[in-house]
């Protein structure tokens, strides 16, 4: 018999569930909407730079769009669309009136029934959706060459110094998930559902794991120049999900294949435990104790995403995780606790 989700988890430090979740009804409108959120924001960037659309814009894959939006954009589109790392970029900056990246279909795949009833198992049933999701997609090189060309002829270098270019289409470094968060929730059990919207193989970039390493005391950076023998390749198709333990050390390898990789990972905690990130907003999915709490509505949270980035926009620099003391991250935690203690207080935050 198969060992539980929460039983890998301790033992191993990550789980895959094949087949948890059904390809057409509970990924394919988040691919149709992001996909369309992607020529939006192409067309928004084409007017800024006076670059145009591309002729056969129509005709387009969904990698070759996004090596466009890419290219014009400097790479600047990505501080949009995934703000829980680029908040932390010195450059960050955030505009109003771009369309909002906080899909009602990511929310609604972040609130899945099939992947909450794991976390359940697993941490229990008061269940905090932390603000950490991101959307990965790994482009061959040809298309990387192909934005990098773009990048050069509309702003004369290519985006490789930001801190988005090579963890969003690139190779992804090890880490730890708990080493980018802030100090005071390292200790805290948290999940994250990394969720294939493609298949992800050995030669298209899939997550590279260490299997152990959330119980081995490694040095933080660099890691042994032996780590990736240690590792394994998970791959995953449509459909599955890989849960992967807070202090797990992964990695996703590089895409030597003519094909992209699609994935969209987020986490969950125990609400109350600190998320990392108290200066975003994350919310209730689930709850026995006080069900009335849990968030239903994805457009409160995509205002709630609003309001939080436009008061960022106003707080810069925000304090790097690397950089800050526990004692420190302890008060920061406290201070948002206490000035958010809620939905309705994300809604009012710059009023």
């Amino acid at each position: 018999m198969e060992k539980s989700v929460k039983v890998q988890l301790e033992e191993k430090g990550y789980a895959v569930v094949r087949g948890l979740l059904h390809p057409s009804t509970d990924l394919e409108h988040l691919k149709t909407a992001y996909s369309e959120l992607i020529d939006k924001l192409s067309e928004i960037y084409a007017k800024m730079t006076g670059s145009g659309m591309p002729e056969n814009n129509n005709r387009l894959t969904f990698a070759d769009k996004l090596c466009y939006l890419t290219g014009i954009s400097h790479g600047k589109a990505f501080h949009h669309l995934d703000p829980v790392l680029s908040v932390l970029d010195k450059s960050y900056t955030w505009d109003r009136d771009l369309p909002s990246a906080q899909l009602p279909e990511m929310f609604d795949l972040i609130c899945n029934p099939a992947i909450i009833s794991i976390i359940n198992e697993c941490i229990g049933p008061e269940i905090y959706s932390a603000p950490l999701f991101h959307i990965n997609i790994k482009l061959p090189r040809e298309q990387l060459t192909c934005m990098e060309e773009i990048s050069i002829r509309y702003h004369g270098c290519i985006p490789g110094d930001s801190l988005i270019y090579n963890f969003f289409l690139g190779t992804t470094a090890w880490h730890t998930d708990s080493y980018a968060s802030l100090a005071d929730a390292r200790e805290s059990n948290i999940i994250n559902a990394w969720i294939p919207l493609t298949e992800s193989t050995t030669d298209n970039g899939c997550l590279f794991i260490v299997p152990g390493s959330h119980r081995i005391e490694l040095p933080r950076s660099p890691f042994p120049e032996d780590i990736t023998s240690m590792g394994v390749p998970v791959e995953a198709v449509p459909g599955d999900v890989v849960f992967i333990g807070h202090n797990t050390l992964h990695c996703s390898l590089e895409n030597t294949s003519n094909r992209y990789r699609w994935a969209f990972n987020t986490r969950y905690c125990v609400a109350g435990e600190s998320s990392g990130r108290p200066y975003l907003p994350g919310f209730v999915a689930h709850s026995n104790k006080k069900p009335s709490r849990v968030l239903k509505d994805s457009a409160v949270w995509q205002q709630m995403w609003r309001n939080a980035l436009e008061n960022i926009s106003n707080i810069q620099p925000l304090p790097l995780p690397q950089e800050t003391s526990l004692s420190e991250a302890v008060a920061i935690s406290r201070y948002w606790e206490e000035k958010i203690p809620g939905p309705d207080a994300w809604l009012n935050l710059n009023k």
